[in-house]
């Protein structure tokens, strides 16, 4: 969740509780009472939060207890301000209620604090099924009110039976779901997270024992492509179908992994190739703290292979055929595939142990994101150690200087596998179908209209029979906050824009008061209306006064509101529906019949809105936002 976005990291109705936002928040890390929480470690989640004892608080980071141990011990934060929370376990956040009631928000969108209690949400940690210790976020606000936060996830059935997911879901309470959209678009659909593990170890087995035989489909199940590549690699040797034998047959395995993550994939390699994997002191480094972190409580040891992850680690390479590198050594991603021959056959060259082959691995959900990728999964180069500029090979020893073989050349191997810890696009849509979420608020995007591009491909999962009311909630809010803010000064200058509150304009109306010339009053005054209004049965058959200020608030027009409450019997959401689908339909007719251009107007400014009334736009964008 790379995101700068500030409402991808506050918790709707709890400002003193921030998500992954160190950098986006920086201001609150002062803030004794607010809670950040760090849902796992990794780079893009962390960003922002000082190293080596440079982070001061007092602010508290909350987090598993994995993810405490590499704060502490890998990021250097003092024991101090790291509070770790077993999976499953409920603890207590303290809120401040906000100056302005709760409605609206300062000149550049960030709410300001008063001391006032607003009771306290309950936190709740569970397994998202990332890296070890990441975490989903389970919020319950005093009010009932329920949101999660995905942080980064990858979706499994079992997450149905989390108990507060699944309570939630069939009283359907959850609120808002801000939802990791990293692989948010269709196209994304590859091979469940169990069978690409699965089809990793399998290739890893098949490849250690296939020495050069490269032409065949050795551990090429799960359904991962190969490319039969023609070159000339990087020296004077021709390959076409496969790579001819050589003296020394040994063979390196290199795994591309993140700094933690994809402890699932070795596990099982190590597993089917009864082998140790080798990790670099770095490495070893953070994956004893997973290992400490994930026997603090019995919860997580029955989550984690980790808790036992360094019984497969060896820090010699020389031990194992099998070693973990960084993800980007063996090739970029973006904006496609291009494999790194040259840094594999480097990294094989510096061992002691003499290689004449190296199968470097690439997990990665992006695997199928293209043509591109697909047709180059596996991709194969003979590489003439001359052409490399800089590599370590054993000093004194002629064969390793000559490049691991007789002939001077090292043959190389990339494979791009459809592998990833997060959801994937039908897997996200599972998730968000079980939930049946108010709202969705994607945490992945790359601009605005990106974000309403994803939320239309999960609209027909949500409740929008709650979507409704909570926007009738919100606009009786606005109303309401508005004759509060306005009532005074529209008493002594009735004509002045947000003079009138909402309510008071129709209480106003229906007594037969003038309501001097504020816009709504004077969408009220004409002719066709008053005929309309002496002819209809009177408000209090039809409906309230509420509900009227609140169609009018919505951007309505006073009169087609009327008509809309009185053929809906009262009913608001009945109504609403109405003045939609006429509106719609007067505009798909205008949209069809030509008519000859017009200099357009200048619009009167006496004609705006004066009490803050939204248009039809604003009501369009709150069921599809634009954006928050």
């Amino acid at each position: 969740m790379n995101n700068k976005s500030r409402r991808c990291h506050e918790v709707e109705g709890a400002p003193d509780l921030l998500v992954d936002a160190f950098r986006t928040h920086k201001e609150r890390l002062t803030d004794l009472h607010t809670a950040f929480v760090l849902t796992h470690y990794h780079g893009d989640h962390y960003s922002g939060l000082p190293r080596n004892g440079a982070y001061c608080g007092p602010a508290r980071i909350h987090c598993t207890h994995v993810t405490a141990e590499l704060l502490r011990e890998v990021h250097g934060i003092s024991k101090e301000l790291v509070v770790g929370h077993a999976y499953g376990e409920v603890w207590t956040v303290p809120l401040r209620a906000r100056d302005d009631g709760g409605v609206g928000i300062n000149e550049i969108g960030r709410s300001e604090l008063s001391s006032s209690p607003l009771g306290a949400a309950q936190v709740t940690f569970l397994d998202a099924n990332h890296c070890p210790g990441a975490a989903v976020i389970f919020v319950r606000l005093s009010d009932g009110r329920c949101h999660l936060h995905t942080g980064d996830m990858r979706y499994t059935p079992e997450m149905k039976e989390y108990a507060p997911l699944r309570e939630a879901a069939l009283s359907c309470k959850l609120d808002v779901l801000y939802l990791d959209t990293t692989y948010g678009h269709p196209k994304h659909a590859f091979p469940a997270q169990r069978e690409a593990v699965e089809a990793i170890a399998t290739a890893v087995k098949g490849s250690l024992s296939s020495q050069h035989v490269c032409g065949n489909n050795a551990g090429l199940e799960g359904g991962f492509r190969e490319r039969k590549e023609t070159t000339t690699g990087m020296g004077n040797s021709s390959l076409e179908t496969g790579i001819g034998a050589s003296e020394d047959d040994s063979t390196l395995i290199l795994l591309s992994c993140y700094s933690i993550g994809k402890e699932k994939v070795l596990s099982e390699v190590s597993k089917q190739a009864n082998m140790s994997i080798y990790a670099n002191e770095k490495k070893c480094r953070m994956l004893e703290c997973v290992q400490r972190g994930s026997r603090t409580s019995s919860k997580e040891r029955a989550i984690f292979e980790a808790s036992k992850i360094m019984d497969i680690i060896v820090d010699d390479p020389s031990l194992s055929d099998i070693h973990i590198i960084s993800m980007g050594i063996a090739g970029e991603l973006w904006p496609y595939f291009q494999p790194n021959y040259n840094a594999c056959a480097q990294y094989a060259l510096s061992q002691k142990k003499r290689y004449s082959r190296v199968v470097a691995f690439l997990p990665t959900g992006w695997a199928d994101a293209s043509a591109w990728n697909r047709k180059n999964a596996i991709s194969r180069r003979r590489v003439n150690k001359k052409n490399i500029r800089k590599y370590s090979a054993v000093e004194g020893d002629t064969e390793a200087d000559n490049g691991g073989n007789s002939n001077g050349f090292i043959d190389v191997e990339i494979r791009l596998l459809p592998y990833s810890e997060h959801s994937t696009f039908p897997e996200l849509r599972c998730f968000v179908e079980f939930l049946r979420p108010r709202r969705i608020i994607p945490t992945v995007f790359s601009n605005e209209k990106n974000v309403i591009a994803i939320e239309k491909r999960f609209e027909d999962l949500l409740d929008g029979k709650r979507a409704k009311q909570a926007f009738f909630s919100t606009m009786k809010k606005q109303a309401d906050c508005q004759e509060r803010c306005f009532g005074k000064i529209g008493a002594h200058n009735s004509g002045s824009i947000g003079g009138e509150g909402i309510a008071a304009i129709g209480d106003k109306e229906e007594n037969g008061h003038d309501a001097g010339d504020s816009p709504a009053r004077k969408r009220c005054k004409s002719s066709s209306l008053k005929s309309f209004c002496n002819n209809k049965p009177s408000r209090n058959e039809i409906c309230d006064d509420e509900n009227l200020s609140a169609l009018v608030a919505m951007g309505f027009d006073c009169a087609a509101s009327r008509l809309a409450l009185h053929s809906s019997g009262g009913n608001l959401d009945r109504a609403v529906e109405l003045l939609l689908t006429t509106k719609n339909q007067a505009k798909s007719k205008a949209e069809t019949v030509a008519t000859p251009k017009r200099p357009v107007d200048k619009p009167d400014k006496r004609d705006e809105t004066a009490t803050g009334a939204l248009s039809m736009q604003s009501i369009t964008h709150f069921f599809h936002p634009k954006g928050r």
